[in-house]
């Protein structure tokens, strides 16, 4: 209470105990001679704004990581996406355990971010091409690189759209954004938040279509009723996705009736006709 003033808040208050805590254990681990021996990981949660939703504010977290000297990364800022489940195969591959089936551990979903730091090209190939995927209730999203797009199923039911109509960010069944400015550098809150204005997904066919593909890998990979897989890499590619490009072929492919005989009915209604 003497460290905050006599004019105080909850917030520094709450800034102080961190403060306070985190300073107990780094203490603790420096007078034992272990602090230089420690991989320490420190994040920062979200605020309530965007809580349950699949917006930026809601998924989206700081993290601060110490590693002793040996690994040379002290005072390295890396901009790549990662992702908590990250966290447990890095730890292990600074532990040298690379093969966990053979340990007796489990297999994970993550990957190790140790060979990236440092690494000029492995750390733009996370930045530029990765893509996460998460999920809210039956709001799905992906994120690859600069791009982001979230389905909404339901908007009465869901908790990312109410949060959306709160917050004034966009709203809709199928939302793309670009998360980043003309030199692809991530956009800062709160000014120029993206989220706030959708873009057209109809302008934007291609890339809404590419990214609906990378999130029914993700579908696929993560789905209760197929076995586990840790191998396939869901990511982004330049190949236009197959999908038709008329409203005409969801018409005939409700009726039933097509006209896949014909070169320039195929041309328009690829996926339908088997094209791709």
């Amino acid at each position: 209470m003497d460290r905050a003033g006599p004019q105080f808040s909850n917030k520094e208050l709450g800034a102080i105990w961190i403060d306070d805590g985190v300073g107990a254990i780094l203490q603790a681990l420096e007078d034992n001679g272990q602090l230089n021996n420690t991989i320490i990981i420190f994040q920062q949660d979200h605020g309530i704004e965007t809580k349950k939703a699949l917006y930026e504010n809601g998924i989206r977290i700081a993290q601060f990581v110490h590693y002793p000297d040996v690994f040379g990364v002290a005072g390295m800022t890396f901009s790549g996406l990662v992702s908590t489940i990250d966290i447990g195969p890095t730890l292990f591959d600074f532990a040298n355990i690379t093969s966990l089936t053979s340990t007796g551990y489990y297999d994970m979903d993550g990957k190790s971010w140790k060979d990236a730091i440092g690494n000029t090209t492995k750390e733009t190939a996370w930045k530029d091409e990765r893509c996460l995927f998460f999920e809210m209730q039956q709001d799905r999203a992906v994120r690859c690189g600069c791009e982001k797009y979230i389905t909404i199923p339901d908007k009465s039911e869901s908790f990312t759209a109410t949060k959306g109509r709160q917050n004034g960010l966009a709203v809709g069944d199928a939302l793309y954004f670009q998360m980043c400015d003309s030199s692809g550098n991530y956009l800062n809150f709160p000014n120029g938040n993206p989220e706030q204005r959708r873009r057209r997904t109809r302008r934007n066919r291609v890339d809404t279509g590419t990214l609906s593909e990378v999130l029914s890998c993700f579908l696929n990979k993560t789905s209760p009723s197929n076995n586990p897989d840790y191998v396939t890499t869901c990511i982004k590619t330049d190949d236009p996705p197959c999908q038709d490009s008329s409203r005409m072929c969801s018409r005939r492919r409700r009726r039933g009736a097509t006209s896949c005989n014909r070169r320039r009915f195929r041309q328009k209604c690829p996926a339908l006709c088997g094209e791709c």
